[in-house]
């Protein structure tokens, strides 16, 4: 879903993040894709679903993983599912209601958040959220006014889940769903729009949100105190804030003056570090973001976009060593998420053009 995203920004939230390049950038990724692979010690695990097409922008998509390995998202075969991959590489759909699902992330107790009518066509009215408990019960919830708008990105261990959704006066509007079930509505100060993205164990929430100036990033407390933040240089564009850890450090991005983007770390302190990929273009809407998380070891993850327009992945340690990779056979990679021992999940496109999943582990 994430309507109003998708229409100008790459990588602000899973349906955007994963969108299935056209046919023009696929070919384009074709054209540019690297003969010499980098070598590497990490190993790859593909994810495809059994029962996921094979048309062209069909095939199977990861969205988020826990601390054993399981990994969620959602297959497509002319409509979308979700599932669950088991560390044992078993696989079960999930599919709440008659129209498109995915599952967006999953705790480490193994509870599953997610959203329906995924990439399918209008038509409802209606289009709630779900939680899947660790004993299979399925809860439906939807924040106030939110119709068909919907978007869950991250659940944290206590089953708190955050989001945002399109309200009834066609403003954004973050929220957050507690375990009892009780639903708040976060709204930055002075905002115009606001985005929620992630919650860390301590009931921290990190978004973003846009005011007449631009986007900012923001961290709302457990106590429902809000503390903003800019980019380098003043309000920018891009997912200032998108990922947050258990220390408090935030993860995201920002795009400078010639549309060219670069990761950014913001420290509990409140000073900010700005990154880039090595091989990470220079032109407008290339460059690095940040958006797949940042772990408790201060490794964060995400994509670049080289000077070709193609996607890779990577990973920066707490040190500053970025690690650039895409896995084998890729010649386009987007990275989701991220674990504390540092395996990854995304998606990437192979050179027959079908989408996988996969599995990184160090």
């Amino acid at each position: 879903m994430c309507l109003r995203r998708e229409a100008h920004r790459r990588c602000r939230c899973p349906s955007a993040a994963v969108t299935p390049p056209l046919l023009a950038e696929i070919r384009n990724a074709l054209q540019h894709t690297s003969r010499r692979p980098k070598h590497e010690d990490a190993q790859y695990t593909i994810i495809d679903d059994p029962n996921e097409g094979y048309a062209l922008g069909q095939g199977t998509f990861a969205f988020g993983l826990n601390s054993v390995g399981a990994v969620v998202g959602y297959y497509d075969n002319g409509k979308t599912h979700g599932y669950e991959r088991a560390p044992d590489g078993s696989y079960r759909t999930i599919d709440v209601g008659k129209r498109g699902s995915a599952a967006t992330d999953i705790n480490d107790k193994g509870a599953i958040v997610g959203q329906t009518n995924f990439y399918a066509d209008g038509g409802s009215k209606r289009c709630p959220a779900f939680l899947l408990t660790p004993k299979d019960k399925l809860k439906r919830f939807e924040p106030p006014d939110a119709g068909c708008s919907t978007d869950t990105f991250s659940i944290g261990n206590d089953a708190s889940i955050v989001g945002d959704y399109i309200g009834n006066d066609d403003v954004y509007h973050g929220f957050v769903r507690a375990k009892n079930g009780e639903i708040a509505v976060l709204d930055a100060p002075g905002a115009v729009d606001t985005f929620a993205s992630d919650i860390n164990d301590g009931g921290t929430i990190a978004g973003s949100y846009e005011d007449d100036d631009g986007d900012h990033g923001y961290i709302r407390s457990a106590d429902g105190a809000f503390a903003t933040f800019d980019a380098p240089g003043g309000p920018a564009f891009g997912d200032i804030a998108s990922r947050i850890n258990n220390l408090g450090e935030v993860e995201g991005d920002y795009s400078n003056a010639d549309g060219v983007n670069h990761g950014l770390i913001r420290n509990p302190d409140g000073s900010l570090v700005v990154y880039d990929a090595p091989d990470a273009g220079h032109g407008a809407g290339q460059g690095t973001f940040g958006y797949a998380g940042i772990n408790n070891q201060g490794t964060a993850a995400g994509s670049y976009w080289d000077a070709n327009n193609v996607s890779h992945g990577y990973l920066r340690s707490s040190d500053g060593t970025l690690t650039e990779f895409d896995p084998p056979g890729s010649i386009w990679t987007v990275v989701w998420d991220l674990n504390d021992v540092g395996a990854v999940t995304g998606s990437y496109i192979d050179t027959f053009g079908n989408f996988h999943g996969f599995l990184r582990t160090p």
